[in-house]
């Protein structure tokens, strides 16, 4: 659990930081990665590649 965790963190840095979330409004995102049901409300989302159109 604590690596699939470390994963997580350093691909969310390596994918998210360059982002610019202000400039996404009216944008399409298409996103690619990994999604793990943690409980019925919480996921953990390790995002390998994001697309802005």
């Amino acid at each position: 659990q604590d690596a699939g965790s470390g994963i997580n963190r350093a691909m969310k840095k390596a994918i998210l930081d360059g982002l610019d979330t202000a400039a996404l409004s009216g944008k399409t995102v298409d996103v690619v990665g990994a999604f793990r049901l943690i409980n019925p409300k919480n996921w953990m989302i390790t995002p390998v590649r994001i697309d802005v159109k």
